[in-house]
């Protein structure tokens, strides 16, 4: 069977700087591969430069544009698709035979709250992505009871066994515990806005000042991936104590990690945090570092049965024990065993990889019903398409403006033949005088022309007007949904009486072109009267030329 993992960053290989979803869809992938899965790792073209296209028997995708998404997959073909950056869920095809598994592990619901998107339209989007979804993964208890009311509110039946908690994969890299001489605190990661330590890393960069013993090892920086985040700037406080380590490659992210004596994981409370499971804070344990954590936290439930770190409630809580983990090097000794046993229990891929390929042996898709939500989510949709089509109905209307436009500047370019035409007609009038009547019929026609072409210019900027303001209605329509279905009734009916209106329009056209065809054969008929003229013209001067003509001019 094949499995693809969608994800944004690079794998977790040597010298290469990666991020937390890169780094758990590459392990889930990994397991995948031990049980026989063929595994596909798809990922952004520019985090993958340098990255060979095949490692340890895994192929590795690169895509430059999201749209190529669907290209890629009818390429692959695959069983299953695990996907962990749940906004590339919509260029998954509808109606694709894949089973779909959305790993939850970054609470983006909850992470829009910080985020420069308009939270009435991020959260439709974020459950419509759900219903396309057929499994779910989360990381904790909480995130799974979160992820039930969404699902309920997407319209998923049978969500309780469509959703399997798997907190952290462990990494397969082996790092060798290393602890320096002197206290090493840890702290850092991406400048969330979400995630602000900035009290917790002052107060402990206050007391290593104090101390005068210690140091502060700060990673990470700015995400390394675009982002719809406000960007952070954290302004820590300036110290000779502290370390501005910034990004680098896991493996040697892990190493420096194994250096430390303890790691921060504390925020000021939140409710994303309230509901997060650090990645970060695995990382350490994983490689025997106890960390420091607010009570608040998931993880503060595993770290207090294995007595893995400190929990904490606040910030006197956490003076305290920085305070003790700079003195007491026998407890220090035995959290950080602690943590790796944590780790090898906890993180462990046999603890969770066998329950999710059992749930997969027989995968089903996930049965729907409508719902409130689900049926705003549908009628949004429609007012979307129906404004995709006024857009396209408003490109037609200006086709056939530019196509009025250059019938006028045919119209002024006949006017200008009419007009010399009519010179000569006159020239022709003094003479003969039995083509006036003809000549006031087409001169009257082509007034009757233009004011026909303007009366249609003016009914092309009234339907403009019309389609802005049905527009600026559909636009409305989002922030209101309380009155989406009155709204609907009335928009369709506009919508109905502009299509008879550009149907209208359009059959006046064909009319006027079939008046200007007309036009066209009547000065082809006056040309030819005109040539006709002119031949007897000729012949009559031809025969004045002749003597017999002289003489019967002398005789008579």
């Amino acid at each position: 069977m094949r499995i693809v993992a969608i994800t944004r960053g690079a794998p977790p290989i040597s010298q290469m700087i990666t991020v937390g979803s890169a780094i758990r869809a590459f392990n889930f992938l990994s397991h995948f591969k031990k049980s026989g899965f063929e595994c596909f790792f798809v990922s952004g073209g520019n985090e993958l430069q340098g990255v060979d296209r095949v490692i340890d028997g895994m192929n590795i995708v690169p895509f430059f544009a999201d749209r190529e998404i669907p290209n890629i997959l009818d390429a692959i073909q695959p069983d299953f698709i695990l996907i962990n950056v749940s906004e590339l869920v919509q260029y998954i095809p509808e109606n694709t035979r894949s089973f779909v598994i959305l790993d939850l592990f970054a609470h983006r619901f909850l992470e829009a709250f910080y985020e420069r998107v308009d939270i009435t339209t991020d959260l439709f989007l974020r459950l419509d992505i759900l219903r396309r979804a057929d499994y779910f993964i989360v990381q904790n208890s909480r995130q799974r009871d979160f992820v039930y009311s969404l699902l309920m509110l997407s319209g998923i039946q049978d969500c309780i066994s469509r959703v399997l908690t798997v907190p952290h994969i462990a990494t397969g890299i082996q790092i060798e515990r290393k602890i320096q001489e002197g206290p090493i605190f840890i702290a850092g990661g991406y400048h969330w806005p979400w995630a602000d330590d900035l009290e917790y890393i002052d107060t402990l960069v206050r007391i290593l000042e104090e101390q005068g013993n210690g140091v502060l090892r700060i990673y990470g920086g700015r995400f390394a991936i675009d982002s719809r985040a406000d960007e952070v700037e954290r302004k820590y406080r300036k110290s000779p104590r502290t370390m501005e380590m910034g990004v680098m490659p896991y493996d040697a992210l892990l190493r420096s990690y194994s250096e430390a004596s303890a790691g921060i994981v504390c925020f000021s409370p939140n409710l994303e945090r309230h509901f997060s499971f650090n990645f970060r804070a695995a990382d350490y344990l994983s490689c025997g570092v106890p960390i420091i954590v607010n009570d608040y936290m998931p993880i503060s439930e595993l770290v207090k049965r294995y007595d893995a770190g400190w929990v904490i409630k606040g910030l006197s809580d956490f003076e305290d024990v920085a305070r003790k983990v700079m003195s007491d090097n026998e407890s220090l000794t035995h959290k950080s065993d602690n943590a790796m046993i944590l780790s090898a229990q906890e993180f462990a891929p046999s603890r969770y990889m066998e329950t999710l390929l059992n749930m997969l042996k027989s995968p089903s898709k996930k049965t729907t019903r409508e719902n409130l939500i689900g049926g705003l989510i549908r009628i949004v949709d429609r007012y979307v398409k129906e404004g995709i089509e006024n857009s396209d109905m408003l490109r037609e209307i200006k086709k056939l403006e530019a196509e009025n436009i250059r019938l006028s500047e045919r119209l002024v370019t006949r006017d200008s033949e009419i007009l010399r035409l009519n010179n000569e007609k006159t020239e022709m009038l003094r003479k003969s005088g039995w083509l006036s009547d003809e000549v006031k019929r087409l001169s009257d026609e082509v007034s009757r022309l233009r004011d026909e072409i303007l009366r249609l210019k003016n009914e092309k900027d009234r339907l403009d007007k019309e389609i802005a303001e049905a527009n600026a209605k559909i636009t409305e329509l989002y922030r209101e949904n309380g009155f989406l279905k009155d709204e609907n009734v009335r928009l369709m009916g506009e919508k109905n009486s502009r299509d008879d209106d550009i149907i209208r329009l359009k059959n006046e056209i064909i009319e006027m072109k079939k008046a200007i065809l007309n036009l066209e054969s009547e000065i082809q008929k006056r040309d030819t009267m005109i040539g006709e003229l002119r031949k007897k013209e000729a012949e009559l001067e031809g025969i004045k030329s002749l003597p017999m003509y002289r003489l019967y001019k002398k005789v008579f």
